[in-house]
Order: C-alpha cells, then sequence, then structure tokens
C-alpha cells in the first residue's frame, strides 16, 4: 500500500471538494490494519502543512465511510516545514493523544529556541507535576520526532501568571475547596477527642462503619441529581457539553451521567463527566497489570 495516494488507500472514502487537493497529494507511507477490532492507522507524507481539526474531520468521515472504530491519520512532513506557529497544533494533537484532560492548554504561552521548547501554563506546581506524571513533554517530543523527524527537548513550566479571568476563577475555586476541607479536618479531630473509641481488639471485624467523615460535595449543599438538556449537563456551578463525545475505546453508550456525591458504595456501569485533576499509572506486584487512579472533579464532589 506504500506509495499510493491517500485518496487512493481510501477509496470508498468520497471527500468533500475542500479535502479532494489533501488526499490527492498526499502519499501513503505505511498502514497498519485489525481487520477484527476494525482499526486502521496510516501514515502519510503530506507536501504541506494541514491543520489538525481538519485532520480529525477527515478521520471522523473516513471512519464512518469504512464503519470503523477507530481510525488516526499519522502525517509526516519535511523537517523545515516545523516552524514557530505550527506549536500550538502540536498541543492541540498531545491534548488528543495525551493521558490528561483537555483544557490544560486552553491558556498558555511557549518560546521554541533552536532545539529546545518551553510551554508555560497558568497551574502551578501540582498542574505541571500532573502533567509530568502523565509523561506530557515526552508525549509532545514523540509527536514532533514522527512528524518531522527532528528532536526537540520539551518542558512545560509555570507561568506565573493567575490574572487572567479563567485562571482567577479556578484560583478561587481551588481556594473555596481547600478552606472546606480544613473545616472538615477541623471538626473530624475535634470528633476524635470528644469520641472514646474501642481497642482494636474490641472492634468488630463486621464492622463496616467509616472511620472518616464523608463529605459529599465541596460546597455547602449535597447535590443529588444532575439535570440534562440540549446535550449539557448541569452538575453544580459547573455545565459540561456533550454533544459531541469521542469514544476512545470499548463500545459507546449513553452519556447520561450522575453526580459523585450520589455514590456511597462499590457500583458498576455508572458514567461520570468532569475535569481530570490527577492521574497515576503503577504496575501491581506481579508486574502483569497496572493500578491506575484518577482524580475527578465534576463541579461538586
Amino acid at each position: 500500500m506504500a506509495g499510493k495516494s491517500l485518496g487512493e488507500l481510501l477509496s470508498k472514502y468520497i471527500p468533500p471538494e475542500e479535502y479532494l487537493e489533501i488526499l490527492t497529494t498526499a502519499t501513503t507511507v505505511e498502514s497498519k490494519v485489525n481487520k477484527q477490532e476494525r482499526l486502521l492507522e496510516v501514515r502519510a507524507s503530506f507536501p504541506k502543512i494541514i491543520n489538525k481539526s481538519t485532520l480529525y474531520d477527515i478521520e471522523k468521515q473516513v471512519a464512518e465511510a469504512y464503519a470503523l472504530k477507530y481510525f488516526k491519520i499519522l502525517p509526516t512532513y519535511e523537517p523545515s516545514l516545523f516552524t514557530y506557529e505550527y506549536v500550538p497544533q502540536i498541543l492541540v494533537e498531545a491534548e488528543n493523544v495525551g493521558t490528561v484532560a483537555k483544557g490544560f492548554f486552553s491558556e498558555y504561552t511557549y518560546e521554541l529556541r533552536e532545539d529546545k521548547l518551553t510551554v508555560k501554563i497558568p497551574f502551578p506546581e501540582d498542574g505541571i507535576a500532573l502533567l509530568e506524571d502523565a509523561k506530557t513533554p515526552a508525549v509532545i517530543e514523540n509527536i514532533i520526532a514522527s512528524e518531522f523527524g527532528i528532536r526537540i527537548s520539551v518542558s512545560i513550566e509555570y507561568s506565573g501568571n493567575l490574572n487572567s479571568e479563567s485562571s482567577e476563577s479556578t484560583r478561587r475555586r481551588l481556594e473555596e475547596i481547600d478552606r472546606q476541607l480544613s473545616v472538615a479536618e477541623k471538626n473530624y479531630e475535634a470528633h476524635l477527642k470528644s469520641t472514646s473509641y474501642q481497642s482494636k481488639q474490641e472492634v468488630n471485624k463486621e464492622d463496616d462503619t467509616p472511620k472518616l467523615p464523608r463529605i459529599a460535595s465541596v460546597y455547602n449543599y449535597d447535590l443529588r441529581e444532575s439535570a440534562v438538556e440540549n446535550g449539557k449537563i448541569k452538575i453544580g456551578p459547573y455545565t459540561f457539553n456533550v454533544n459531541e463525545p469521542s469514544f476512545v475505546v470499548g463500545n459507546e453508550f449513553e452519556v447520561r451521567p450522575i453526580p459523585i456525591a450520589t455514590i456511597n458504595k462499590p457500583v458498576k456501569n455508572i458514567v461520570f463527566v468532569g475535569d481530570v485533576f490527577s492521574f497515576s499509572s503503577e504496575p501491581n506486584r506481579a508486574g502483569d497489570k497496572f493500578n491506575v487512579s484518577i482524580g475527578i472533579f465534576d463541579g461538586n464532589s
């Protein structure tokens, strides 16, 4: 299949007129297919830069034309086409293929000097640590290497700028969460001092009474349901738009979430929406599986 134009390889796909030139001028380098799982990945060489949103749109249309669960175009360009102006497109792709929530690069500045790229975002140490834990700098480096065949060292730093409206809103929300958690901690410490506990030998092993207080909401109310209307979901002060959900793996399902506040025991087949604020992955003792922890805030809990 190598050497064919992208249009020839994807002959069942009839592109709109504005995409026709892209399909005919791109040359297929290699392709990987899994017929059983309905997966297709194509690496193609392009003579000029193609906007990521255009590539994503083509991917979506091709997946529909071939009834694929997954279709990905991996573009390659001449090294000389990598420019300062293209960096935002790299960050778009990093959010698309990386392991952090979209939105980390909604507000940023960057510097590109020779073979070093520095991205500055208005998230202090915890936010930077999250990106580093998710290997985001390495993800960005690999995207650049994959597309242009060059090595650029990438670092992510705190910009120190919390003056914008969005950053200020985030800061206030985090301060409110910290304040209420601090109050809860003090109340719990007072509870420990005023309560006489049994010794460990006297504790009934069947007793499943929680030993720590459970706080349903970081705010002053206990939300028990979410409002869903026209593809928008309101939980607490947050509104999430799920009009066009993107399924990464598995089968499609209805996005009808429930608030985190309603969960007080292990349950199956539930959907949450929210902002991912932490991520960690480490192998289990046997080394054959991974324990993954994801922190999510749904606007209320």
